[in-house]
């Protein structure tokens, strides 16, 4: 029990210290609004490709689980289908619809899920992780502009929508590493060492960033903050993590799908609310009141977990 509470605090603790560095940066105004803007800009357009081009390219054959893959993928459709109808249950106003589907459905995989995963298995053996942060979360990017299309009652651009998937320093870090590798190109040892400190630098950053950004959001209507942050944080890993286990993942599959249905709220999703008409407020308090929390109730299902032998 004690080696178990040991390991749950390892995996989140480093995160909350992070991002009490972020927030002590933007108490000393070390670094103000814009200019943290533009540094989040560069951690997405630069950090996140290589961050998925070093796990890709030091990734092997048993890193490729298209089981898990077809599982995560299913799960997310099921999730998006079932949050959207609870949410058009909840309130009669399509800004806010849009808004708590994407707080509900749309974690925040990459910042908050993949760095727990690495500091419980080894950036070394997260591999698995990082192939199903490279589908998902164009999916999540996917799903997010179908929901404020319909509930804005725009049309949807296919083509305009495959562009941004493709683009996405994500999916390029990837397929950029795959083609390496499926080519049988060796990096040079100093190039592989660039690349592999790049990759580690992407989580650091991005959750000194994330700390650092939170601020007022406005005045939101506060039973849907608290919907969606229960839901996200409580409600739906509750239900998903039993079907995973009954499932019969295990270890770093397990590990990884613990991440992406308890992870808090994208930090993206406030920006896309904002950009598509929906509600902004709703969704920016989400953010921010579920990445608060979300450094206790990841413990507690990491402790949880490891504690029944899911990995």
């Amino acid at each position: 029990m004690y080696s178990n509470f040991i390991i749950s605090v390892n995996a989140v603790l480093p995160m909350g210290v992070l991002m009490l560095i972020g927030m002590l940066i933007k108490q000393r105004n070390w670094l103000n609004q814009a200019e943290l803007k533009r540094l989040n800009g560069v951690i997405f357009k630069v950090f996140f490709f290589f961050m998925l081009f070093n796990s890709t390219y030091h990734a092997t054959i048993n890193d490729y689980r298209p089981r898990l893959l077809v599982y995560a993928i299913t799960s997310v459709l099921i999730l998006w289908v079932v949050t959207g109808c609870f949410s058009c249950g909840v309130t009669k106003n399509p800004r806010e619809r849009g808004a708590m589907i994407q707080n509900l459905y749309r974690s925040n995989f990459v910042i908050m899920g993949y760095p727990v995963v690495v500091n419980m298995f080894g950036f070394e053996n997260a591999g698995v992780t990082a192939m199903l942060v490279a589908v998902i979360v164009p999916l999540y990017n996917i799903l997010a502009v179908i929901t404020f299309e319909y509930f804005r009652g725009g049309n949807l651009n296919i083509k305009s929508l495959l562009k941004e998937v493709v683009l996405n320093p994500m999916v390029l870090g990837f397929l950029s590493a795959a083609a390496v590798r499926l080519v049988g190109i060796v990096l040079p040892v100093f190039l592989d060492k660039l690349v592999v400190q790049l990759g580690l630098m992407t989580s650091p950053l991005a959750l000194i960033v994330l700390g650092a950004s939170f601020s007022g959001m406005g005045k939101p209507n506060w039973l849907q903050v608290i919907i969606s942050v229960l839901g996200r944080l409580v409600v739906i890993p509750a239900v998903m993590l039993p079907v995973s286990y009954w499932f019969g993942f295990r270890g770093i599959e397990f590990a990884s799908m613990l991440v992406m249905f308890g992870a808090p709220t994208a930090v993206i999703s406030y920006a896309m609310a904002q950009m598509m008409d929906g509600d902004d407020v709703l969704a920016g308090n989400s953010v921010v009141y579920s990445t608060a929390l979300s450094c206790f109730t990841l413990f507690c299902w990491i402790f949880l977990w490891k504690t029944i032998g899911a990995f």
